[in-house]
């Protein structure tokens, strides 16, 4: 059975409004899902690590990128802690994720 997560992305562009959102999941074995939207639903279908990139993009031109992993296992439940949002800092080009302790169920 998949596990559902939710994903959201705070971005902070200073004067600068977001132009853009990227986010990038490689899953196990290599295949990728991009979605453009700013919050989305992804469904893990198979265990293994998956690396998670959140790409924002603000209208001077700024990029800034935050990169984590998701481990998905069989056991019953997995404590894991997932920076479901994070704030990007254009100004400093310093990306702080918030980690939120979670724990998936299938």
């Amino acid at each position: 059975m998949p596990v559902s997560r939710n994903f959201d992305v705070i971005a902070d562009c200073g004067d600068y409004c977001t132009t853009s959102y990227k986010w990038t999941i490689t899953k196990p074995g290599g295949s990728v899902y991009n979605n453009p939207n700013r919050t989305f639903t992804y469904n893990f279908e198979t265990n293994g690590v998956y690396s998670v990139v959140i790409t924002v993009t603000c209208s001077d031109g700024t990029i800034c990128s935050q990169r984590f992993s998701i481990n998905v296992d069989d056991l019953i439940s997995v404590p894991i802690p997932i920076p479901i949002d994070t704030i990007v800092n254009a100004d400093t080009m310093e990306v702080a994720p918030i980690p939120i302790n979670d724990t998936i169920q299938y």
